[in-house]
Formats: C-alpha cells, structure tokens, sequence
C-alpha cells in the first residue's frame, strides 16, 4: 500500500457483508468523538471468525463500502485484508500498521470483544493497538474489567469509560447510536423478497439489485 496514513489512525473491522447504515453511523461518531481525522473500514478478505458459505466475494464488499462513503472525508477503505493469502487476522493488519510506527484504534462491538480471547494471538492485540469499544449493553461495560483480569492483562488505572492497561494500550468505552441493523438481518430481508431502502445507503443498494446479490443462499 502506498497510500500515506494519518497517525493515530481509526480501524473498523468486519466482514461488511452488506455495508449498512449502522456501520456508517458508528464509523462516522467514532471519527467526531475521538483524536484521528479518518476511520477506515477494514474489510476482511478471508474472516477466520465468520466463515460462511455464503459470504460475498471480496471484490462485491469492498466496491460497496466505496460507494457507501463517496464524499464523506471522515471515512475511508483499506483492502489490505483482501490482498493477504488464507484467513484475515486481526493481529496480522495492526502489525502492519504498528511495523509502519503507527498508533491505531481498533474499533470493536462489545458483543466481539468480549470474545477476543477467541481470537488468534489475543494477548498480543494489546501490545499492538488501542481498542474502542462500541457498547449495546450497560452491562458489557460493567464486564470489561473483570474479563481483562481473567486474561490475565493488568490495569495500571481506569475510570467509567477508561481503561489503561500496564502496556501501555487503553480500551475506551462508547455508546454509539443504536440501529437495529445487521448484514444478517438485510440478507434475510433480500432472500425472503423484501426492501433494505434506508437500511443501506441507496448507492448500495442499487449495487445490490445490480449484482443480483443475496438472492440465493451462495452466491
């Protein structure tokens, strides 16, 4: 990749299968809320979490987040997962970025992160990066201490939203606004006949009818 990155720099994995309106909006207040000018959404080539029979070719999720965030400066797209051999990593794309000296924010659900010890080389992840969490439950944060501990990784200090771990990473805490949207649900809605308008931005969702995507079970 050639492209010059801001430092610290914003990262929103997933497999974005479609791109959704509930991405976007989580995306977009992340970049408000804290200290980086851009968050990349980072597409995963080959996820080693959600393997799914019926996942869309990389080339149709990434043309889609493209057309999703044409003309929003706050947003941006890096296909770096997708150009890697076998399954997407986590660990392997915040290496990259740490190799290249810079600081990254790697934005999670608290639903995911609260499984990261599932993760490949999870212990690793918190040298490598900070995380932002995006909470749905006031009682996931309450679980976030507790569950680091049980990792084994040791809090230097921490206050509601804050925590600050001995490696010097911190895990902050963020309630995005809550859409009741998932890539799960939009396919559901498409395989049964039914309209994803205002689900999706309508660039996608033309794509979408274009491509004739999410009509079959794999496609």
């Amino acid at each position: 990749m050639t492209e010059t990155f801001p430092n610290p720099l914003g990262l929103l994995g997933g497999t974005f299968d479609p791109v959704h309106l509930g991405h976007l909006r989580a995306a977009i207040e992340v970049a408000q809320a804290f200290p980086f000018p851009k968050v990349y959404l980072v597409p995963a080539g080959i996820p080693a979490h959600k393997r799914r029979p019926d996942l869309s070719p990389f080339k149709h999720r990434l043309e889609m987040i493209k057309l999703a965030i044409e003309g929003a400066d706050q947003l941006g797209v890096l296909e770096l997962e997708g150009e890697r051999a076998g399954p997407s990593y986590t660990v392997d794309t915040l290496s990259y970025f740490n190799s290249k000296g810079l600081e990254t924010y790697f934005i999670v659900g608290s639903e995911a992160f609260l499984e990261i010890d599932t993760w490949r080389s999870f212990g690793e992840l918190f040298k490598l990066s900070h995380f932002i969490v995006l909470l749905r439950e006031d009682r996931h944060r309450k679980a976030i201490p507790a569950y680091l501990k049980d990792l084994g990784l040791k809090i230097a200090s921490q206050s509601e939203d804050e925590l600050f771990l001995h490696s010097g990473k911190k895990i902050l805490s963020f309630w995005p606004t809550r859409m009741d949207v998932s890539g799960s649900k939009i396919r559901s809605i498409l395989r049964k006949g039914g309209s994803i308008k205002y689900l999706v931005p309508e660039k996608v969702l033309e794509y979408i009818t274009e491509n004739r995507l999410y009509l079959d079970e794999v496609h």
